[in-house]
């Protein structure tokens, strides 16, 4: 199928009112799970534990996740892309994802459907901003798309889209587009959807398996004749 993944990564900053140039880290659980433009410039990271942000970045202002909020603020914008691609399937508070193939072909190709996506989602962000903080805000570009055959591929492309633009991958491409990606990537696979791998917890614990026994990307996985993948790690690894 093929498919179109919108996804703001500095969603839960936007929702806790704050601007691009402060210095915020959103936690849950003692964990950064987003961070603010000018947080990453000075080296805090997602995933890093809250006093290692803090180290590297001392003016670091903390928040905790408010996820009921950020589900709430997320709805306008699928309801947005909706008015035109109908069938908009909701990832999670800031990313959600369509079937391509019919808008595509009705906005002139993928790239259209992309950069329309990205102008209704970021308009969206633009009025949540002014009405959390009272000021134009500065987050053009917050909006990353990736379109490719495959809601998998179609997720990492979203991840990997420069602010300049979404990243199409052509048709039929979708294996070539993922061969070279590192193995640990599939642990962070959006569970629940359709075409995505599994949801399970295990996927972080097979990927570092295979990252012991010298499977290093996915086209390495892919590879590997199905039968012993099926006999060595079961259906999860076969799917």
């Amino acid at each position: 199928m093929r498919a179109l993944v919108a996804t703001c990564p500095d969603w839960a900053v936007i929702c806790a009112g704050r601007d691009p140039s402060a210095q915020v880290a959103v936690v849950a659980g003692n964990r950064v799970i987003a961070v603010s433009p000018a947080a990453r410039t000075a080296r805090a990271r997602v995933g890093m534990r809250r006093r290692e942000a803090q180290s590297l970045c001392p003016d670091l202002e903390v928040v905790p996740q408010d996820m009921a909020a950020e589900a709430r603020g997320w709805e306008p914008a699928v309801a947005a892309v909706e008015t035109f691609a109908p069938g908009v399937e909701v990832l999670g508070p800031g990313r959600l994802a369509l079937g391509a193939r019919g808008p595509s072909r009705y906005f002139g190709g993928d790239a259209a459907l992309a950069a329309k996506v990205a102008t209704a989602v970021e308009a969206v962000v633009a009025g949540v901003n002014r009405l959390r903080t009272g000021g134009a805000g500065g987050w053009g570009g917050c909006c990353r798309v990736g379109v490719a055959d495959g809601l998998f591929a179609a997720g990492l492309a979203a991840q990997m889209a420069p602010t300049s633009g979404p990243l199409v991958v052509p048709k039929q491409g979708s294996a070539a587009f993922l061969a070279p990606l590192p193995i640990r990537v599939m642990s962070g696979a959006t569970p629940g959807t359709r075409g995505a791998l599994p949801a399970t917890a295990d996927l972080a614990a097979l990927a570092d398996l295979l990252v012991r026994l010298g499977i290093k990307t996915l086209g390495d996985f892919a590879a590997l004749p199905a039968p012993s993948v099926l006999g060595r790690f079961g259906t999860e690894g076969l799917l």
